[in-house]
């Protein structure tokens, strides 16, 4: 999906909203456990991931809290002229208060700043939520893709 500068919807001021910080490296332990979280996938691995990709020049990732307790997280690719937004979520037990739509309007509000004209990101078209996450807030589709899975 992508959302072009001018067609996102306006972001949302309040005043007892989560706050979304750029991690450092320090953090990459709370990083790598809230996306394992909220991906599913096993907390080394997404460690190991992390560790590498804090270290790139062009991925930064960020940590939502709401009153300092972790709550979700998200990364920008930072390669070539359009932004790429990664590992985007919620933690299970936080979903369906308007986190992610508060990341989502703080993300896309700081690299508008930046003069980017132009955000990317993929999402499973079967995860509606997200999907509608994302119209609602101005991305559209441009391109869709089959997965398959191969089995050995």
């Amino acid at each position: 999906m992508q959302l072009e500068r001018g067609s996102s919807r306006a972001v949302t001021v309040r005043p007892n909203g989560i706050v979304l910080r750029r991690v450092q490296s320090d953090e990459s332990e709370v990083l790598a456990r809230v996306m394992a979280s909220c991906l599913g996938r096993p907390a080394e691995q997404v460690h190991q991931r992390v560790l590498q990709e804090l270290r790139a020049p062009t991925h930064q990732f960020f940590l939502a809290r709401d009153a300092g307790e972790p709550i979700g997280s998200l990364g920008v690719v930072l390669e070539g002229p359009s932004p790429y937004v990664i590992a985007f979520g919620v933690l299970p037990e936080h979903r369906r208060r308007g986190y992610g739509r508060q990341m989502l309007e703080q993300i896309v509000s700081m690299l508008f700043a930046e003069r980017i004209e132009r955000i990317l990101l993929e999402v499973n078209a079967g995860n509606t939520p997200a999907v509608l996450l994302y119209r609602s807030a101005g991305f559209a589709e441009f391109t869709s893709f089959d997965y398959y899975v191969m089995k050995f």
